[in-house]
């Protein structure tokens, strides 16, 4: 997880230094933040609430802010999760997927990215939101990956050739 944030970190600040030279007009404040010692503990506090992987995740990582990638990508800090399972965001998803979930990100498209209690990481959309509970049909869901690895596997690839473009 180190190594993934550390390289995250990087080109993220790399492709922030050369957008505006490409496209002609400022980027937004894309960046990887490392936890600090006040989010580590959160993480740790939070265990309860957030599965394995993602308690591992918030011991590494900060936040994600990618808005000039492709449509956007954003992972909360495990602070704003925390705060906003079950009152912003739902618990629990239903339709073409039954499970419990916490979600800890976003796209610019409005999808939610959240991870069931399996470990698999969903990114969905256009559902309804009936208080804690997300109803999704099959169409609403963007995209499906078999575990956080494979996620931020993803994010790394849309931030490197988001990088490449610049060139």
């Amino acid at each position: 997880m180190n190594g993934w944030a550390a390289e995250m970190a990087r080109l993220a600040a790399e492709f922030t230094r050369d957008f505006e030279s490409a496209y002609g007009f400022e980027p937004g404040d894309n960046h990887v933040t490392l936890a600090d010692d006040r989010a580590r503990r959160a993480a740790v506090q939070a265990g309860g609430l957030l599965p394995a992987p993602l308690v591992d995740f918030y011991g590494v990582v900060g936040e994600v802010s990618l808005p000039d990638v492709h449509s956007g990508f954003f992972v909360a800090s495990v602070e704003s999760l925390v705060q906003g399972a079950g009152d912003v965001h739902p618990t629990k998803v239903v339709g073409a997927i039954e499970d419990d979930i916490v979600v800890f990100g976003t796209n610019g498209g409005g999808d939610l990215i959240a991870m069931a209690t399996d470990g698999r990481v969903y990114m969905m959309g256009g559902g309804s939101l009936l208080g804690r509970v997300y109803d999704v049909d099959e169409d609403g869901i963007r995209a499906a990956f078999c575990d956080l690895a494979e996620f931020l596997a993803f994010l790394k690839a849309h931030l490197r050739d988001a990088r490449a473009d610049l060139r």
